[in-house]
């Protein structure tokens, strides 16, 4: 294998090695195969035209799209000066944090990429006084942030809350597919059948239908009333969607946005500023029908195909229930026709409504009293105890 036009062909060799180190470090799964192959393509190339170097590592280093943004980052990191291996770690960490984008990346990812790479930080040294951390009274802090109201929570307590939403988990309800398995009880499987006799087995053969998981559509709300309801909502979509190959989420204030590609990220981070990008309404009014409406007409034979289970994260209220309306059948009709056409479509409808908190709560507002009549099931979803019940009422969804 020719080397690069390199001073030192095996200091290049070693720096490839080293920044495949990196990328493995910072969540890309490359191993010796990988290496040898960006090797092989560098040295095809050589060293006097950047792009063509750079294309010739992302091509052998990059396989799905979502791994390209840290390549990328990873590759200004490292080739700028591959010798800056040697600096401190809080050094490194500062560069990262200065180089990288906080928009798309924000400080978990920086450290992610930096620490496993570099190593620890420094050892404590000799001489100097050892910091005991007490551990007391952690396991009911975490028992009271359970069942802590999302709304009351400072910035630290929903930091750590998003940790355990993104832990719960999410084992999604499967229905019979169309398509038939090999063996299992049901229909007679005449081919295999007669192929197992002509081989001197009389035993019949059958085939049963393929089970998969079911279709999942979120709406969530986003209007000033549940700003951190919704937030804690999409966290939970979030670590659904990473369960779910057919999944499809918009949300709703004063228009419908779709968020499900935002929502696919794997770090829920990024995901939840992306959507926060897209959703120019956010922590705005509320347009439930007018949303509901839109989504009928434009969406709804689109992602609505199959049996699909249906999450609408609201707490009922429609921002324009107290105006005028322009046509001549009201608000609440409208609204009914909506959800009537959705119950044709979905198998189930789960309604998180937050101010199910209150006991007594009854869902006399119009809007809600709609969405009431058609949800198969209701929770509040206003701390991690009711999300985590949430989770489990979607896993017994069988059909």
């Amino acid at each position: 294998m020719p080397a690069p036009e390199t001073d030192s062909p095996q200091l290049f060799s070693d720096n490839v090695v080293h920044f495949v180190r990196l990328l493995r470090a910072a969540g890309l799964p490359r191993g010796v195969d990988d290496v040898r192959a960006a090797l092989e393509a560098t040295a095809q190339v050589g060293l006097k035209h950047k792009e063509d170097f750079r294309a010739a590592l992302e091509t052998t280093l990059v396989r799905r799209p979502e791994e390209l943004e840290i390549f990328e980052q990873a590759f200004l990191l490292f080739w700028r000066n591959p010798q800056g291996l040697n600096a401190p770690l809080q050094e490194l960490l500062a560069s990262i944090k200065s180089r990288l984008s906080p928009k798309k990346t924000g400080r978990r990812l920086a450290e992610r990429v930096a620490q496993p790479f570099f190593g620890q930080a420094k050892a404590q040294a000799e001489g100097e006084p050892e910091v005991e951390v007490n551990t007391m009274g952690t396991g009911s802090y975490r028992e009271r942030l359970w069942h802590r109201d999302f709304d009351s929570m400072s910035p630290e307590e929903f930091a750590e809350a998003k940790k355990l939403i993104s832990s719960l988990a999410m084992n999604l309800p499967r229905i019979s597919s169309r398509r038939r398995r090999p063996l299992g009880k049901g229909d007679i499987d005449w081919r295999q059948t007669i192929r197992a006799r002509m081989r001197g087995d009389l035993r019949p053969r059958f085939r049963g239908r393929r089970r998969q998981p079911m279709q999942v559509l979120a709406l969530c709300d986003i209007s000033g009333s549940m700003s951190q309801y919704s937030r804690a909502g999409l966290i939970f979509l979030h670590a659904l969607a990473q369960q779910s190959v057919r999944f499809e989420s918009f949300t709703i204030g004063t228009r419908l946005t779709r968020v499900s590609r935002d929502l696919k990220d794997r770090d829920p981070d990024i995901a939840l500023n992306q959507v926060a990008a897209r959703a120019a309404d956010w922590s705005g009014g509320t347009r439930l029908t007018d949303a509901m409406e839109t989504f009928v007409h434009r969406w709804l034979r689109r992602v609505m195909s199959r049996p699909t289970l249906l999450i609408l994260f609201s707490d009922g209220i429609d921002g324009m229930d107290l105006e005028p309306t322009p046509s001549s059948r009201s608000r609440i009709e409208r609204l009914d026709d909506a959800f009537k056409r959705i119950r044709l479509s979905a198998q189930n409808i789960v309604w998180v409504n937050p101010l199910r908190r209150w006991p007594g709560y009854m869902p006399k507002a119009q809007a809600a009293s709609v969405i009431s009549r058609y949800a198969d099931l209701q929770v509040s979803g206003h701390h991690m105890a009711s999300l985590a019940s949430l989770a489990r009422m979607i896993h017994q969804l069988q059909h």
